[in-house]
């Protein structure tokens, strides 16, 4: 049934996920046959823990030294975190994952949803793309409405897209102009996320 040798469920454990396991989706061909309650992780939901996981372990990052760091996978339509992106409040957005960054003095709450945009015409104007910069707006009436001017709201869309089929769909021609916009590519890996987050 499963595709895992012991025949248990593909899954993640990552212990700076906010719950355990995180449960992936099967590939076999008894895949359909499984039903998950919240539903498994995608490939490139999957892909982007392993990434997060892989490089929070790595010898080379010091982040964990100075920052506690948490993740959480968001919940879907009513019941998880979502946000209204359309200036007419019709449409929301529920990031996939949500990442925390705290220290003593700071709070980064980062929204991160892989994302593939081939299909959805101009990829920077596509609502979750555009959430980059709105986001700020719920950042400075979060501040308004708590007094607390130590929290800092990030979005970022990972594309699941190459950046050469982006790039010949949308009105930039080279990477870091989308990144300038909050996409990132799965190549890219999330350390540059961190670092633009950390330089702000």
């Amino acid at each position: 049934m499963y595709s895992g040798e012991d025949d248990a469920p593909n899954r993640i454990r990552y212990d700076r996920h906010l719950y355990l396991p995180l449960i992936a989706e099967e590939s076999g061909s008894d895949a359909d046959k499984v039903d998950y309650s919240p539903p498994a992780l995608n490939e490139g939901e999957e892909r982007l823990v392993r990434e997060i996981k892989q490089y929070f372990g790595r010898d080379d990052v010091s982040l964990l030294e100075d920052w506690e760091v948490y993740l959480l996978r968001n919940q879907s339509r009513g019941r998880g975190i979502g946000f209204l992106v359309a200036d007419e409040g019709t449409q929301r957005f529920f990031p996939d994952f949500i990442l925390w960054l705290q220290d003593d003095d700071r709070q980064h709450i980062i929204l991160l949803e892989p994302h593939g945009l081939a299909l959805e015409g101009d990829p920077l104007a596509n609502h979750r793309v555009q959430f980059h910069n709105r986001i700020k707006e719920y950042e400075s009436e979060l501040a308004d409405k708590t007094g607390r001017e130590d929290v800092s709201l990030h979005s970022y869309v990972i594309s699941i897209t190459d950046a050469p089929e982006l790039i010949s769909r949308a009105r930039v021609d080279e990477r870091d102009g989308f990144h300038e916009k909050g996409v990132y590519f799965e190549d890219d890996g999330v350390g540059p996320i961190l670092s633009d987050v950390l330089e702000e």
